[in-house]
């Protein structure tokens, strides 16, 4: 810039080389004329700084992924129930007595003969396995009444199921569904602010003329006013530590499984109580009217004793004691975890300095009065 102006100064004294500053220096027999000659001025772009270099810092946060995780408060487990052995009614038949041979005196007695007497009898009279049913002898016998119990199952062994049913226990659970993560806080810098004046047209003389009359006057200078920022102090980052985030759930925690137990209860005895006659002390007599016995003759009997039945009412298992089975699902929660997929981080950044373009004036000649050779024939 300062070459452009001393070359445009250089040629301006070329082209006015024959110009005089006053008529005393006037030669003669030459003609001169006076001239006003206007500042030199020259157009410049000047750039300003208007804020020194600094440095920034690009901050990215944590980032997190959000997923759904199931969590199991209450275990699946199976409820156990108890169900009661049914009984029905049912007569039953109570064999009492089984077929049998026995003696009696007449064909019309159902008495027995004692097996002493019918020994003493077979001693003394014939063999008895020749002795067909129905032949009869006669003998002499004692007797009496005795009640008789005949022992029956009343009602069957049957099972009874006690179950102690699961135990459970509550436990409180913390969840991570935020890790621990940083954040990086950004300060930003601080600047203050620096009016800056810059002359984009400096003071000029003019001459103005009024008749014969030549007035100088300067004009008024002209600023730009530019505000500077400067950096007084750069920014800065803190990192700031956020701890991992927990969330607390009640959970069903099984400590005793379901416990089963079956007892058999034994079954019920009962007597079917009847009167029977008793029939001892045997003798033989040969008056058929002895009253110290019954007589029973001389013709024993021989007579065969079909099955004794009864009816008795025997309660049966209907339907044996059972367990009820129940499945009882487990109970789930879903939680929105937060995984941590990458940390905060920085990064620093310059920043150059920045300028603005501002247009100037640079006078190169003050505006002035010369004379100048003429044809003196004008």
């Amino acid at each position: 810039m300062k070459k452009f102006l001393f070359l445009l100064h250089f040629f301006s004294m070329i082209l006015f080389c024959s110009d005089i500053s006053s008529l005393a220096k006037a030669k003669a027999g030459v003609c001169y004329q006076k001239e006003i000659l206007p500042s030199k001025l020259v157009k410049k772009e000047e750039l300003i700084k208007v804020e020194d270099a600094s440095e920034d810092f690009l901050i990215e946060d944590a980032k997190f992924d959000k997923v759904k995780k199931e969590f199991i408060i209450s275990p699946s487990y199976t409820n156990i129930q108890s169900k009661e052995a049914k009984f029905e009614d049912s007569l039953e038949d109570l064999v009492i007595s089984k077929d049998r041979v026995y003696f009696t005196l007449t064909k019309s007695s159902n008495i027995p003969l004692s097996s002493e007497y019918v020994n003493f009898v077979k001693s003394r009279l014939v063999d008895f396995d020749k002795i067909k049913i129905g032949e009869c002898f006669y003998e002499f016998v004692k007797h009496k009444k005795v009640e008789v119990a005949k022992d029956y199952i009343s009602k069957q062994a049957y099972e009874i199921i006690d179950i102690a049913p699961a135990k459970f226990r509550i436990v409180k659970k913390k969840i991570l569904v935020k890790p621990a993560y940083t954040k990086i806080v950004k300060t930003p810098a601080i600047y203050e602010t620096k009016i800056i004046k810059v002359l984009v047209e400096p003071s000029l003389k003019r001459y103005l003329v009024d008749g014969k009359k030549i007035c100088v006057k300067n004009s008024v200078q002209k600023y730009k006013t530019i505000v500077r920022k400067i950096l007084k102090k750069p920014p800065f980052t803190t990192i700031v530590k956020f701890p991992a985030t927990y969330k607390e759930i009640e959970i069903k925690k099984m400590i005793l499984k379901p416990i089963v137990t079956r007892r058999v209860i034994a079954p019920i005895k009962s007597k079917y109580k009847y009167s029977e006659d008793v029939y001892k002390d045997y003798f033989w007599s040969k008056n058929k009217n002895n009253s110290e016995g019954l007589l029973t003759g001389l013709s024993i009997c021989k007579k065969i004793r079909k099955n004794k039945i009864v009816k008795v009412n025997v309660k049966k298992v209907k339907q044996p004691a059972t367990t009820i089975k129940k499945e009882v699902k487990a109970k789930k929660v879903i939680l929105t975890i937060e995984k941590k997929h990458s940390e905060a981080h920085q990064k620093k950044v310059i920043l150059p300095p920045q300028y603005e373009k501002v247009n100037t004036t640079v006078k190169l000649d003050d505006s002035r009065v010369v004379w100048h050779e003429i044809n003196c024939s004008r």
